[in-house]
């Protein structure tokens, strides 16, 4: 009750009174023929297995229907929260997901081309599942950034070329190095500072954006702990354009920093790990062409199915975004107008 308190308050002294007048053509999406630019679509979390599996079955096609812009992308990534395998021992954990390999459709009818697999569910089927998972994804030539055959592949980019642009990818879990990868055993790249920041200065003169996919912080948190500060910051400085998190399972603030952008954590998309039935969210759209330019596109997640949010529920959803962005050094939102005003942080 004390958070909602305070949340509410923050809401009306700053202005930020959700309502279907904001000024929405800066949340808009646009898809790949609509630009130079090149069109990457990020999302949170996303759990194709228990209550998405019961509620969708065979439907695979309505998922994404209602946005048929997120498919008209040049990019779409997604943390895949489980491996994909029909491997049946599981780790004795609390909970355990794994995907159906004929799941796989979904990610190719919807043009999910690449995803983070460096995350604390990738492991609950073992190395097995790891191995299982990049068979799969290799079978239907999905990338993936964070998980490999030894810490040397786990560690090792993705790199996209489109319109003319080179686009590299890293991913990182663990800074404890759970379910890390050796020299002989495949695992996950772990969330050392030293492994990350070589890792993107090697890559950058090869690339035109260095994005770094982060699955760090605290369950159900609204801020960043410092520590992710401090390193989603030394990545910039250390030449990476974009940060991107998740694992809070719900949305955190969105910060520019120097020439890059950080987005602590996207929350949860399609998460079939909860039966909550509808919660809102957004996919975060980036933009790579002289510079980058970022559009937090709200959508609802409603019995598993991506639908678009418009008026005052969009509204929303960037407002409520606002108020954790607005304790960054420089919050994202300074840069756009809501509510016909351009608001300033701190």
């Amino acid at each position: 009750m004390t958070k909602i308190l305070i949340i509410s308050f923050l809401l009306f002294v700053c202005g930020f009174v959700p309502s279907a007048d904001t000024d929405m053509r800066y949340f808009q999406p646009l898809v790949s023929s609509e630009t130079a630019d090149v069109v990457v679509n990020f999302t949170g979390d996303c759990v194709f297995t228990n209550h998405f599996e019961r509620h969708i079955g065979d439907d695979i096609a309505s998922v994404f229907r209602d946005i048929p812009w997120f498919r008209q992308a040049d990019i779409n990534m997604i943390n895949l929260e489980h491996p994909v395998t029909t491997f049946t021992e599981e780790e004795e954990k609390e909970f355990t997901f794994k995907m159906d390999p004929g799941y796989l459709e979904l990610l190719q009818t919807e043009n999910i081309n690449i995803v983070n697999a460096a995350n604390n569910h990738i492991y609950d089927y073992g190395i097995r599942g790891i191995d299982d998972t990049m068979h799969y994804l290799d079978s239907i030539h999905v990338a993936y950034v964070g998980i490999g055959k030894s810490l040397q592949e786990a560690r090792e980019p993705v790199i996209f070329t489109i319109k003319g642009k080179r686009l590299g990818f890293l991913g990182y879990f663990g800074g404890a190095g759970q379910f890390a990868a050796t020299d002989t055993t495949s695992g996950i790249a772990p969330r050392y500072p030293t492994y990350i920041l070589s890792d993107i200065r090697k890559l950058k003169p090869d690339v035109d954006f260095v994005i770094v996919s982060f699955h760090w912080g605290v369950e159900n948190e609204r801020y960043p702990e410092e520590w992710q500060v401090g390193l989603g910051r030394a990545c910039i400085d250390a030449g990476a354009d974009l940060i991107v998190g998740h694992h809070p399972h719900i949305l955190q603030g969105i910060e520019r920093y120097k020439d890059g952008v950080i987005a602590y954590s996207l929350g949860n998309f399609i998460f079939g790990g909860h039966h909550r039935p509808v919660h809102d969210t957004i996919v975060l759209q980036v933009l790579f062409g002289e510079h980058i330019s970022i559009r937090p596109i709200p959508v609802r997640i409603q019995r598993w199915r991506a639908l678009p949010l418009s008026g005052a529920a969009a509204a929303a959803v960037l407002d409520t975004l606002h108020v954790y962005s607005h304790d960054n050094q420089q919050c994202f939102f300074e840069e756009y107008r809501l509510h016909g005003e351009k608001h300033q942080t701190k």
